[in-house]
């Protein structure tokens, strides 16, 4: 047990914010935090804290525990989903294009992700919460408070909810949505 919360320890010393994420900052004046995501890495382990995207968060809990994806099984979790109909959204070339690959790559991810989101006071504090195929997913938070969701699965569903809007016959356009609850997704396009 001592050694599993010795790795834990370590992927979350490891998972640093990378100086691309401050650049790349979704939207103007944002502030650009890392994202904390509690998680398992074994199915009666304790749960850890870890930072970083879903693909460096997946990637530490291989490191911490290589049987992961079979001890998980990686399935989604059937969950009551947040609706966007009626949301207030918008598609702006600033965001550039979005690879498909990329979108759906993040999106497998975050619905099969059991953790939990954890975002910094805001209001614009960002994290990316996916990077891929050139494709970024981000989490931001415009409450002036800590703010938690029950799961990824929420966020996901901004993110498709942008993705259906955003698209035109030939080409996908960036774009963000707006949750009621004070906090957006945006869906870019990225250098990852």
């Amino acid at each position: 047990m001592l050694s599993i919360l010795i790795y834990g320890l370590l992927a979350v010393v490891r998972a640093a914010p990378s100086q691309a994420d401050v650049r790349d900052a979704p939207i103007p004046g944002a502030t650009v935090v890392p994202l904390f995501w509690d998680t398992q890495a074994f199915p009666d382990g304790p749960t850890l804290r870890l930072n970083g995207t879903i693909q460096e968060i997946r990637r530490q809990l291989l490191e911490i525990n290589p049987n992961y994806d079979t001890d998980f099984n990686r399935t989604a979790v059937v969950e009551k989903r947040d609706e966007f109909d009626g949301a207030k959204y918008f598609c702006l070339e600033k965001w550039g294009h979005p690879y498909e690959r990329g979108y759906y790559s993040g999106l497998d991810y975050l619905r099969n992700h059991r953790g939990a989101p954890h975002m910094q006071p805001g209001p614009a504090v960002c994290s990316r919460v996916s990077c891929g195929y050139k494709t970024g997913i981000w989490l931001c938070n415009d409450n002036p408070h800590e703010m938690y969701l029950s799961s990824w699965r929420t966020v996901a569903d901004a993110a498709e909810h942008v993705w259906i809007e955003c698209q035109t016959p030939t080409v996908s356009i960036g774009g963000q949505v707006f949750h009621k609850n004070n906090w957006n997704v945006i869906v870019s396009e990225q250098d990852c």
